[in-house]
């Protein structure tokens, strides 16, 4: 306990020294219009879409549910809400469990991230109630332990940039009320701190986006952390108006001479929680933690340099939920967006190959393909009439221009 005690005590110093540089707000963006004016497609940002049905008849392979996706080399990574790590072919054939589940040497009881060091070829999991790393190849074979500090269990991701350093990021808590990002090395000793949550991770060019939220001002300001200069970069600063919606930044495409901004628009849940007698219930400290955790619902990406939003596509009807994103005009499929988890909550990712990865269960893709209004590829056909109701979802896997990176 008194290890746990100084550690904090160490991180809040660290805090305190090593944030206030950063807040300069000279590129704030004030937005007043919230409506598309211009269609993005598909093909503006994107030079080709695959789609790839992820085998369910081994008896380890059904998904329950998708927390998170990465693709490195000719495998995909599942990390699956309830069953750990699932390991699949680049074509959806199912290969093995990563660890296992337990107690014992090796195992975790659940786990509360993962991500891949492509530089050293290892699959990094970060198991919950526990102060190491479980290190596994890329064939999932177990290597070795990595022990970190005791950073407490509010840790919502770990990402390795590079072979020597990993970033975890701390939702807030009542021993630190504020989101936090810190760097360590290899062997857990924290070497910088930064305030604010990882909203989005490209990981092909070793970059990472930290969204920091200050709730007095009401601001919300991204960062870049630029693994490669170990720099963080200020971007962006967007106002937010008290008691309504706003845009919540996640990820930063740069398109030529175009800066692009992916987000969504996000509800305040702080109305729900303060609701009749269950707000004596809630400390200031679980309120600040609400109002920097905003409930998205509403996709939107952002032009920094016309200063105006794009016009995505909406579903047609309350059946085709999923079908709103940028236009699919590759071929008129679903319209994308980076969907890595159910509810939306995880950070947005581009993977090493230069992708980014979304997915619909078999019913979507179905009845998307029956009402189609337009003619849909023959691999999307072909998917729909041969796939079972209740198989495992179907990756969505877009392929980015090079110059966008």
């Amino acid at each position: 306990m008194k290890t746990l005690q100084l550690f904090w005590i160490s991180v809040a110093i660290l805090c305190i020294c090593g944030c206030g540089a950063n807040q300069s707000y000279d590129n704030t963006i004030t937005i007043s219009n919230y409506e598309g004016q211009i269609e993005l497609k598909l093909s503006d940002i994107a030079d080709s879409i695959k789609y790839i049905p992820l085998s369910s008849k081994h008896h380890d392979s059904f998904i329950q549910y998708i927390n998170s996706v990465i693709i490195i080399d000719d495998k995909i990574l599942i990390k699956d809400g309830r069953a750990g790590i699932l390991m699949f072919s680049s074509d959806g054939t199912f290969i093995k469990r990563v660890g296992s589940m337990g107690r014992g040497p090796h195992e975790y009881l659940g786990v509360l991230s993962m991500d891949v060091d492509c530089e050293a070829k290892r699959i990094l999991v970060y198991p919950t109630y526990a102060n190491h790393l479980l290190s596994y190849d890329f064939n999932g074979n177990y290597v070795e332990t990595l022990n970190i500090p005791s950073i407490g269990y509010s840790i919502q991701d770990i990402y390795s940039l590079r072979s020597n350093e990993l970033i975890f990021s701390r939702s807030a808590t009542m021993n630190l009320p504020e989101d936090t990002t810190f760097v360590t090395n290899n062997t857990g000793q924290v070497t910088r701190l930064l305030r604010g949550l990882i909203s989005g991770v490209n990981k092909a060019s070793e970059s990472l986006f930290i969204n920091s939220v200050d709730n007095d001002n009401q601001i919300d300001t991204l960062f870049e952390y630029v693994n490669t200069s170990r720099e963080l970069r200020y971007l962006l600063t967007i106002p937010r108006k008290a008691e309504q919606d706003f845009f919540h930044p996640y990820l930063i495409l740069n398109a030529g001479d175009k800066t692009l901004i992916m987000g969504n628009m996000e509800k305040d849940r702080i109305d729900y929680i303060q609701s009749g007698s269950r707000r004596t219930l809630f400390s200031d400290n679980l309120i600040e933690w609400i109002q920097t955790s905003p409930t998205p619902y509403k996709p939107m990406i952002y032009n920094v340099n016309e200063k105006y939003f794009y016009k995505l596509a909406e579903p047609s009807n309350s059946e085709q939920s999923l079908d709103i994103g940028i236009y699919n005009d590759i071929d008129n499929g679903f319209a994308f967006w980076p969907r890595v988890d159910y509810l939306s909550y995880k950070p947005m990712r581009i993977n090493n190959n230069k992708t980014l990865v979304s997915f619909a269960t078999p019913l979507e893709i179905i009845e998307f393909v029956e009402n189609a209004k337009q003619p849909v590829s023959e691999k999307l056909k072909s998917i729909s009439l041969s796939i079972d109701e209740d198989a495992n979802p179907i990756l969505i896997v877009v392929y980015l221009k090079e110059k966008l990176l």
